[in-house]
Order: structure tokens, then sequence, then C-alpha cells
């Protein structure tokens, strides 16, 4: 559930055109299939805790995986 409520949203550079939300595993693991090009990522904030990594700029490369590393600090402790 942690992983879960933290959507991950894919949009286009001018950052106001959604592409995609990606929903974390329960392992906070997530991923998309996008055409080349450039992408800002965010992730939406819930309940306590911090989010380290995002908002971010990316670049797609065709035919070359692309990961990204988002940091997220449940609070749980």
């Amino acid at each position: 559930e942690a992983f879960a409520a933290r959507k991950v949203f894919v949009y286009k550079p001018d950052k106001k055109t959604l592409v995609t939300t990606l929903t974390p595993d329960a392992e906070g693991m997530f991923s998309a299939t996008l055409p080349e090009g450039d992408y800002w990522i965010d992730m939406a904030r819930w309940g306590i805790g911090r989010t380290r990594g995002v908002p971010l700029l990316i670049h797609i490369n065709a035919n070359s995986p692309t990961t990204l590393t988002i940091d997220v600090d449940t609070g749980i402790r």
C-alpha cells in the first residue's frame, strides 16, 4: 500500500499534458513503454514521509531501456 498510493506521473515536456500514470508494485517497481522523447516524471505526495528524485526531466532513447530511481521514505519506522 505504501508504494501503490504514490502514483508516478509521466508528462510531456510542457509539464501539463499527462502521458500516463504508473502504479508501483509491492516492491516499489514500475515500468512503461514510451516513444523516444523527453518526459517529466513526478510522483504523488501522499501521507507522511518524503520523496526524492522527482520531479525530473528524462530522455527516452529508442530501443534502449532507461532506469529511474525514486527514493521514497514512507516515514514508517
